[in-house]
């Protein structure tokens, strides 16, 4: 079945034509919502819209929609077949980028790929301020030689916000995070490194507002003592301690976080919000019970319950208790 193109409707159905009457620059700033396989493929509505994706402010490379057709090949005949696709877009592409997400296969990123690629939008981009990073089968090879980062030291010193997922990383990633000082926003997600190495890139971010480590594993204690960040949020990590040391840290969340009891240790004089809990429905019933409880965390963390005093200061005890209750129960039944 043949859809009718909008002029065709209007001409058959006298239906008004509202597309007509809308700015490229909003149409651009839609389709920059969309993967770019999809934002490439608007183009074939009409000759109006075939310029649209190419001034889009958000490009979004997503590997397994871009290659879904190609399933016989190798990991390292697909990781270049993405790498080709991903330059073309990119060569097409004119507009002014403000944000840019890179899906990737580990290949890519051991051959200087992703590098590359975050180089060549950064020239063309002098208001690209976010970036998302995700490398695809990283963590089930941990010892594979293409977990080797190989960017150019102070890659991602002019960024705003960065997101990194599915990574394992270890001292080389250091020099990509020289003279970060204007990142304000860090996201770790999937990923796996010591605690030195994560102490170094939290030293070279001077200015982080907002830091977020999720679904990880750090090898050692984790210190936290940038003096701008004002919230830090902690979810389902497996520690080995917690030392945080942020005087005007006003935001704390904690969810499902496997630590030793005495193990975290929370410093801050203006702590407005704190909020701890952990999911009750999980599989893995050894992990549960592992899990800091929000008493344990007040019983062992004097400076908390020290920081109570603010008039500002909410504790979150209600989504401790009554919310898991409700929880079992509606998985119960």
């Amino acid at each position: 079945m043949i859809r009718s193109t909008t002029n065709e409707r209007q001409k058959t159905h006298g239906e008004p034509d509202l597309t007509s009457s809308i700015p490229n620059e909003i149409l651009s700033s839609i389709i920059s919502y969309l993967p770019i396989d999809e934002a490439v493929r608007s183009s074939i509505l009409s000759k109006r819209w075939v310029p649209l994706w190419k001034h889009a402010s958000h490009l979004d490379f997503d590997v397994t929609r871009m290659l879904k057709s190609i399933f016989i090949q190798a990991i390292e005949e697909k990781a270049q077949n993405y790498n080709d696709l991903v330059h073309d877009v990119l060569r097409h592409h004119c507009g002014d980028l403000t944000s840019c997400r890179f899906e990737h296969f580990t290949h890519n990123l051991a051959l200087g790929d992703v590098g590359g690629w975050i180089e060549y939008v950064k020239e063309k981009n002098k208001s690209l301020n976010s970036l998302t990073l995700e490398c695809v089968n990283s963590i089930l090879d941990l010892n594979n030689q293409y977990l080797k980062s190989n960017f150019q030291p102070g890659v991602f010193s002019t960024f705003y916000s960065l997101q990194m997922a599915n990574y394992v990383l270890d001292s080389s990633i250091l020099a990509a995070f020289k003279n970060c000082e204007n990142l304000k926003i860090l996201k770790l997600k999937k990923i796996n490194l010591h605690s030195e190495t994560m102490n170094d890139i939290l030293k070279n971010c001077l200015g982080l507002e907002k830091f977020s480590l999720i679904q990880s594993s750090v090898f050692g204690i984790l210190k936290i003592k940038n003096p701008s960040l004002k919230c830090l949020e902690l979810k389902w990590l497996t520690l080995n301690g917690v030392n945080v040391y942020v005087e005007d840290l006003q935001v704390v969340v904690i969810d499902s976080l496997i630590c030793p009891v005495k193990g975290l240790k929370i410093y801050s004089q203006n702590l407005m919000t704190f909020y701890s809990s952990y999911d009750p429905i999980v599989k893995n019933i050894s992990a549960r019970k592992m899990c800091l409880k929000t008493q344990e965390i007040f019983e062992n963390c004097s400076d908390i319950i020290v920081s109570s005093s603010h008039s500002s200061f909410t504790f979150n005890i209600y989504l401790n208790i009554f919310f898991p209750i409700l929880m079992l129960y509606c998985w119960w039944y």
